[in-house]
């Protein structure tokens, strides 16, 4: 805080600011850009007590916009969702269509995300602040992060007001949250962000702070040594002058308590309290940071209590919460209640944890696990059964919780194996590789059997150990069919383990493009059956995505008939599968509608497994030449798995945001997601992880017009695929392509030929199509131009049909030069003219310079017609090309994930730039570019 202050001592003290002066002026910085459209991401850091609420009060006391406040409660840190759902209920009352929908505990923190950033947008200017952030639940800031990071275009600030980490003095069920990691810090460091680190105020502070708070007696040399001992923490040392005599810190001499002796400032105060109010405080302690007086009262077994609370207010100890008329209490600082806990021995911290779990609720299982110094089989069978209900309820982290603690609590034993295996399983289905590990040892350790060989499989795979992963499922697979004949009285394992092996090994199949393992196991995944909807909607999509690769599209595509009908057991994977495989089948409208249904189901709290769905939304909008929501989904995609450590999807996410940038010229972007692309190919070494990784080495060579680099490319993606469903890219006969601008013909026809032989096989228009145009470069480097001709012709009409703009503006390109050639110029210019209108209209930066250097080569005039929106920034370009597809600015903000507010705002920067006053001015400057 500037400081924290109180005048009188008898009452709760009373919040006066001092200093600050350039932190105040940085919050209200950031809330200027807030109010021009911009979203800032404030984060105050600091130490307990160190002024970060008084700071922030002190700023948003001058902001005209609503304020949504809410706290982390260190208690209540491990219960997801507990921080969404509160901010849901305050944003209700400021706009109550703008909300998110209830969340299972499934749900994917990216998905519900885009619901809050909804809520957020229908919210207009507001504040979001997230106090005591340190202890908010992984699940809501994972979902606030991916907020921020969409929030770039609207009247939002939030702030986040966290403790630094790194106390050890922490119990293990109060751990800090890992929500403020390094992810967070590089949105705070960014351009987006601002980033306070509060530290102590300087000595002349300190004396503004005691004069204000009614120590008008501190001298300066006080206030040095109040500096020296507490590193001018205000917290700290409003504490010491409440607590000693002015005399004894003005004239005194030797140390004062040091900030990490605070904790002797509170023993002391609480042991000046009353035996009975001693008592209390302690049991309030283990109730929480937050209680019920009932709670309290049966916890302590105090009949009368009203002294000993009002003791422990005037301590400064407690305090009311507001709002609930004196049933609820709350300790002043979280500190407070860490320090009064701490210093309780052990006997009495397990006798009062023992009672609070008669107490019953949600808190009952984490006292009794407080509360235990032994191997517990009975808390140990209770905590399997709460896993068990939580697992039918598909709350699967909350289920791996329960698992990890019965595990913590069993004896050694037979039964200890089937609960480990239990426990890694559930906590590599929730995504949680890294707590997994914990028990690498012990499961490597433990006896071979099918179902300890399939979750070492399932472990290893996800390690990046494709080959020994398979090992170990296939001969899982084996050891269950040696049961089956020879069945035991009762198998220890899950009755649809074949089922979770089978669907394991065909996404292994996928991974190395193996077409009989990817069918063939995924085929009898399904077929194995599961009453888990998680087991058997994983089954669903690895089996058609598997079906697909291998050419049997239209057959897939049979079986994801009813995706999305009661009683589908492909779920929410299902409508992923069919989205994925109906853009890869060139139904771009039909993979747009299932990508975003499945994306808007899941940000409305339904649970989606397939990490991938956002960065295919992406490819589908690139396909489209929708170039900034191609941008938009892709980086989050690959932001998402990076702050997530799923650096399994790495190779494929960081390749799918490679193409959207390079169209655009963003070089930086481009070469960064290409590089982290081939990286963590090369460090899997799985042949799709490298095939995507040479499909973002041709996308930058192709935007660069770099025939050099793209037949690199080339070689590289045939290395490793073979392409038997071509529509999987866009790329077409890359190596003929290559060698065609490198005026190597002959082998360029040769390699076209071989290339043609698969598409024909599949008839993909968007295959048949690049087929066109590297045939039509051949034919005119041989001087065929009618055939040249005819082949741009043919290949322009299947962009038309499939819907690729940016494939149709590089087909004209080919068809400028082919009537060049011919010695027919003026068409040459027609041409040349509509390919760098299309490049303008979806804003393919890199292709329109690509058209510019074209036309400056054959001698054509078009710098009469210059880019319209050259001027504009990204946000505005893209807004600005969408209202000239006649889009109206409801529709526009639903394509960009904005506000309609934020459009009309960027609408208006874009008119006033661009000297015009209605949206058909817009499009007759485009016009204007023929």
């Amino acid at each position: 805080m500037g400081g924290t202050v109180s005048h009188g001592s008898a009452s709760r003290p009373v919040k006066v600011f001092v200093g600050r002066e350039n932190e105040v002026a940085a919050l209200g910085a950031a809330w200027q850009s807030v109010s021009n459209g911009s979203s800032r991401v404030l984060a105050v850091e600091g130490d307990p007590g160190i002024g970060k609420t008084a700071l922030i009060e002190t700023v948003l006391a001058g902001i005209p916009a609503p304020v949504v406040r809410v706290a982390g409660v260190s208690a209540e840190s491990k219960y997801p969702w507990r921080i969404l759902d509160e901010i849901t209920r305050r944003l209700a009352r400021i706009h109550p269509a703008g909300q998110p929908g209830s969340m299972d505990p499934l749900a994917s923190p990216s998905f519900v995300g885009q619901g809050l950033t909804e809520a957020l947008q229908a919210a207009g200017e507001v504040v979001l602040l997230i106090d005591d952030a340190q202890w908010a639940d992984r699940a809501s800031m994972a979902a606030l992060q991916y907020s921020a990071r969409r929030l770039r275009d609207d009247p939002v600030l939030l702030i986040l007001a966290y403790r630094r980490h790194g106390d050890d003095s922490q119990l293990e069920y109060q751990t800090v949250s890992p929500g403020l990691s390094k992810s967070w810090r590089q949105l705070f460091d960014g351009e987006q962000g601002v980033h306070l680190v509060l530290d102590g105020l300087p000595p002349e502070d300190l004396l503004r702070l005691a004069a204000a708070n009614g120590y008008p007696g501190l001298s300066p040399r006080g206030a040095g040594r109040l500096h020296e001992s507490t590193g001018g923490n205000p917290g700290h040392v409003l504490e010491l002058l409440a607590l000693m005599p002015m005399h004894s810190i003005v004239t005194g001499s030797g140390p004062l308590p040091a900030p990490r002796g605070l904790a002797h400032t509170i023993t002391a105060r609480l042991a000046s309290c009353s035996r009975q109010t001693r008592e209390l405080v302690a049991g309030a302690a283990v109730l929480g940071q937050r209680f019920s007086v009932a709670a309290l009262r049966e916890v302590t077994g105090l009949e009368t209590m009203g002294a000993s609370l009002a003791e422990a207010i005037d301590a400064g100890l407690l305090a009311e919460v507001p709002w609930t008329g004196g049933r609820e209490l709350a300790f002043t600082q979280v500190f407070t209640r860490e320090v009064i806990y701490s210093d309780l021995s052990r006997s009495v911290r397990v006798q009062l944890h023992q009672r609070c779990a008669q107490l019953g609720g949600p808190g009952a299982l984490q006292h009794r696990i407080a509360a235990a110094d032994a191997p517990d089989e009975r808390l140990a069978a209770d905590l399997q059964r709460a896993a068990q209900e939580r697992m039918s309820a598909q709350d699967i982290p909350r289920a791996a919780a329960y698992l990890r603690q019965a595990l913590d609590c069993s004896p050694p034993g037979p039964a200890r194996l089937s609960l480990m295996l239990a426990t890694v399983e559930s906590l590599l289905v929730a995504g949680d590789v890294i707590a997994a590990r914990e028990y690498e040892g012990e499961l490597a350790a433990a006896p071979r059997e099918p179902w300890r060989d399939y979750v070492l499989g399932y472990q290893t795979l996800l390690n990046g150990h494709i080959d020994e992963a398979a090992v170990l499922f296939k001969g899982a697979l084996a050891a269950l069919g040696k049961a089956d004949a020879d069945p035991l009285p009762a198998n220890p394992w899950p009755e649809d383990l074949r089922a979770r092996i089978a669907s394991q090994l065909a996404i292994i199949g996928i991974l190395t493009l193996s077409y009989p393992e990817m069918v063939g196991y995924g085929s009898a995944a399904v077929e194995a059956g599961s009453a888990e909807p998680w087991v058997s909607g994983f089954a669903w999509f690895a089996k058609t995505v598997g079906m697909t690769l291998a050419g049997q599209g239209p057959a897939a595509l049979a079986l994801l008939a009813d995706v999305g009908e009661p009683g589908d057991e492909s779920g929410m994977e299902g409508l992923v599968a069919r989205g994925l495989i109906r853009l890869w089948t060139d139904n771009l409208s039909g993979a747009a509608q299932d990508l975003r249904t499945a994306v808007h189901r899941a940000t409305r709290g339904e649970a989606l497994r397939v990490s991938q769905a956002l960065g295919f939304l992406g490819e589908v909008e690139y396909r489209r030449g929708m170039l900034g929501e191609a941008v938009l989904f892709t980086d989050l995609a690959a932001g998402n798995a990076e702050d997530n450590d799923r650096f399994w999807d790495f190779s494929m996410l960081h390749a799918l945001a490679t193409p959207p940038h390079a169209a655009r010229a963003e070089w930086a972007e481009a070469e960064h997601h290409a590089a982290q692309s081939a990286t963590w190919a090369r460090a899997f070494g799985s042949p799709v992880g490298l095939a995507f990784a040479a499909g973002a080495k041709a996308a930058i060579a192709q935007a660069r017009g770099d025939a050099q680099r793209l037949l690199a490319a080339a070689i590289q993606l045939e290395t490793h695929y073979d392409s038997a469903e071509p529509g999987t890219h866009l790329l077409g006969p890359i190596r003929a392509d290559a060698l065609a601008q490198l005026g190597r013909i002959d082998e360029a026809a040769e390699a076209l030929e071989r290339f043609t032989a698969t598409t024909a096989r599949a008839s993909r228009k968007s295959a048949l199509m690049s087929t066109a145009r590297v045939a039509a470069q051949i034919a005119m480097a041989r001087g065929d131009h009618d055939r040249a001709q005819a082949e741009c012709e043919w290949a322009s009409g299947l962009a038309q049909m499939v819907g690729l703009p940016l494939e149709a503006g590089r087909i004209g390109l080919v068809a400028a030069r082919c009537h060049h050639q011919a010695g027919r110029r003026a068409a040459a210019e027609r041409a040349l003219r509509a390919a760098r209108k299309r490049f303008i209209m979806i804003g393919a930066n890199a292709y329109r310079q690509l058209a510019d250097e074209c036309a400056h080569e054959l001698g054509i005039l078009v710098d009469d017609s210059p880019d319209p929106f050259k001027g504009l920034t990204q946000r505005e370009q893209d807004i600005a090309l969408l209202v000239c597809q006649d889009l109206s600015n409801k529709q526009i903000a639903d394509r960009l994930y904005l506000s309609p507010k934020t459009v009309e705002t960027h609408l208006t920067r874009v008119f006033a730039k661009l000297n015009v006053s209605v949206r058909g001015d817009l499009k007759g400057l485009l016009d204007a570019t023929d």
